[in-house]
C-alpha cells in the first residue's frame, strides 16, 4: 500500500467533502497524514495529547510509535478489505485516519465525540407516576437503558446493517425463550434482507421493511419512547427492534387488546388499569361507529330515534343547504385540520390555535347555517374519543375506519353499518403480526385472551420467571 494510492482513494472519496480536515505531520523522512471530521472528534483530546505525543513519536523524542497506537486503541485497516462506504462510514462516525508513510500502514483512531442528546421525559408518552427518561437518538444509548434495567444474560442483542450508503445500524432485542419461534424466525430473516433497503425517514421505512403487510390499515407494530415499558414488553414476549438515529423502539409481535395497553397502566391499582383500558375500547367503537349510526339513523330509520330527540335534531337542521351525510363530513373534516394543525404548530401556540381556533370556526359555522350542534357535537365526540388511544398509528387506523362506515352508512343504512363492522371484523381476524393472529383469542383462547388485556393484582402475576414460553403465565397480567 502507498501513499498515493490511499490518499489519492480518499482525497476522491471525500473531495465534496469539504469539513474534513487533513493534516501533514512530522519531518520528510517519517511523515504522517490525518484526516478526520473535527465536529465528530473530541479536538481537545486531539490538539493536547494524539498530535503533540504523535509528533514527538515522529521525531524519535517519544514513545515508541507502536505503543502509542496501542495505547490510542488504533486499528490497522486492510486496503483489500475496505471499501469507499467503509471508510465514509468510519469517518463520519468520529473515526481519524493515520496514514503513516515510512510503514505505509493506515490506521483508524478512536477519537470519537459525537454530538448526542441525554435521556430525558418522551414527550408523545408523558409520564405521571413512571420513570421519566426516555429514549435517545443514540442506539447503544438505547441499549443501555434496557440493560440497566434487565441484567441477565437471557436477553439477546442482534445487530444488523442497511444496504448502502447510509449503513445504518438496527438492534434486535428479545427474551430467549420467551418469544413466538415462528415471529422470532420471521423478523431475524427480514432484518437480514435489510441489506438491499435504504433506511432513511425513520421507522416508518422500517416498519414497511419488516412487518410485510405494507397496505394494510391495521397497525402490526407498536412503538414507545419509554424504557420501562420497552422492558415489561420484552419480558412478556414481544421483541424490540431500534434503528440508529430514531427515540422509540418498536415493539412485536402484537394484537388488537394490546393496543390499548398505556405505559401508566402498570403504575396505578389494578382496578383502574382495567377501568382505563375498558374506556378505551368504548372509545375506540364510539370512534368508529358513532357519526356512521346516526347518519343511518338520521337518513333511513328515523322512527328508530325517540320523538323528542328526533324533533330537537330536526329543528336545529331547519334551513341547512347540505344534506346530513355532507354535514357529517364537513364536520369532521374541520375538526382533523383543527387538530393537525395543533399538532404541528409549535408547542407554546399550538393549544392555544387549536382551541381558539376551533371556538371561532365553529361558532361561525352555526351561526353562517352551514352546520347544525348536533353534528358538530357528534363529530367533536368522536374525534374526542379517537385521541384517547394510546397507539397513534391506531388512531390513524380509526380515522379511516370512521370514513368507511360513514359511507356504507350513508349509502345502505343501518345495513350497511352491519356489514362494514363484519367487514372490519373478517379483516382483522385474517390478518396476523410476525405470524401471530392479531384477534389473540384465536391462538390462545378466552380464558389466556381476557388475562392478557386484564392486569392482574401484582402478588398473581409471574412476569419475573425469565424464560418462560409466550402465552404461559408470563403473559398474564399485562
Amino acid at each position: 500500500m502507498t501513499e498515493g494510492n490511499v490518499l489519492d482513494r480518499l482525497s476522491l472519496a471525500f473531495r465534496d467533502c469539504e469539513d474534513i480536515c487533513t493534516e501533514k505531520l512530522g519531518l520528510s523522512e517519517s511523515k504522517a497524514v490525518m484526516l478526520y471530521q473535527p465536529n465528530l472528534v473530541d479536538t481537545t483530546r486531539l490538539r493536547e495529547y494524539f498530535t503533540p505525543e504523535l509528533t514527538r513519536s515522529l521525531s524519535g523524542e517519544g514513545r515508541e510509535l507502536d505503543k502509542l497506537m496501542n495505547e490510542t486503541g488504533a486499528a490497522l485497516l486492510q486496503e483489500a478489505q475496505m471499501k469507499l462506504a467503509d471508510y465514509a462510514s468510519l469517518i463520519f462516525s468520529g473515526q481519524l485516519f493515520l496514514y503513516l508513510e515510512r510503514r505505509g500502514e493506515l490506521y483508524s483512531v478512536n477519537l470519537a465525540s459525537v454530538p448526542r442528546r441525554d435521556p430525558e421525559e418522551s414527550a408523545l408518552e408523558p409520564s405521571i407516576r413512571g420513570a421519566r427518561d426516555g429514549f435517545v437518538e443514540e442506539l447503544d444509548t438505547n441499549i443501555a437503558l434496557i440493560r440497566k434495567r434487565l441484567a441477565t444474560t437471557d436477553l439477546s442483542v442482534k445487530y444488523y446493517y442497511s444496504h448502502g450508503t447510509t449503513r445504518t445500524r438496527v438492534a434486535l432485542l428479545y427474551f430467549k425463550g420467551r418469544v413466538p419461534e415462528v415471529s422470532l424466525s420471521i423478523i431475524q430473516q427480514r432484518l437480514e434482507n435489510l441489506a438491499q433497503t435504504v433506511l432513511v425517514g425513520g421507522n416508518a421505512r422500517l416498519e414497511d421493511a419488516v412487518t410485510g403487510n405494507r397496505y394494510t390499515v391495521l397497525p402490526l407494530t407498536n412503538f414507545t419512547g419509554k424504557p420501562d415499558y420497552a422492558a415489561e414488553r420484552l419480558m412478556r414476549g414481544k421483541f424490540l427492534v431500534f434503528m440508529e438515529g430514531t427515540p422509540t423502539a418498536m415493539i412485536a409481535p402484537v394484537s388488537l387488546t394490546e393496543l390499548f395497553i398505556s405505559s401508566e397502566d402498570s403504575y396505578f391499582n389494578y382496578h383502574v388499569a382495567i377501568a382505563n383500558r375498558m374506556l378505551r375500547i368504548i372509545a375506540a367503537f364510539i370512534a368508529v361507529f358513532s357519526p356512521g349510526v346516526f347518519i343511518s339513523l338520521l337518513m333511513y330509520n328515523q322512527d328508530q330515534i325517540p320523538f323528542q330527540l328526533l324533533a330537537t335534531i330536526g329543528i336545529s337542521r331547519l334551513g341547512l343547504p347540505i344534506s346530513a351525510f355532507v354535514e357529517m363530513l364537513l364536520s369532521l373534516f374541520l375538526l382533523d385540520l383543527l387538530r393537525e394543525a395543533g399538532a404541528r404548530l409549535p408547542r407554546a401556540t399550538g393549544s392555544t390555535i387549536t382551541v381558539v381556533g376551533g371556538i371561532i370556526i365553529g361558532d361561525a359555522a352555526l351561526r353562517a347555517g352551514i352546520l347544525s350542534p348536533s353534528m358538530t357535537f357528534l363529530a367533536a365526540v368522536a374525534i374526542v374519543s379517537g385521541s384517547t388511544l394510546v397507539n397513534l398509528n391506531l388512531q390513524s387506523t380509526t380515522r379511516i375506519m370512521r370514513l368507511f362506515v360513514l359511507i356504507l352508512s350513508a349509502l345502505c343504512g343501518i345495513y350497511g353499518t352491519i356489514i362494514a363492522l363484519f367487514y372490519m371484523l373478517v379483516y382483522a381476524i385474517n390478518t396476523q403480526s410476525f405470524g401471530v393472529p392479531y384477534f389473540s383469542y384465536e391462538k390462545y383462547g378466552r380464558k389466556e385472551s381476557l388475562l392478557k388485556f386484564i392486569r392482574l393484582p401484582f402478588r398473581k402475576n409471574s412476569l419475573d420467571i425469565v424464560g418462560e414460553t409466550s402465552g404461559s403465565k408470563g403473559e398474564e397480567g399485562s
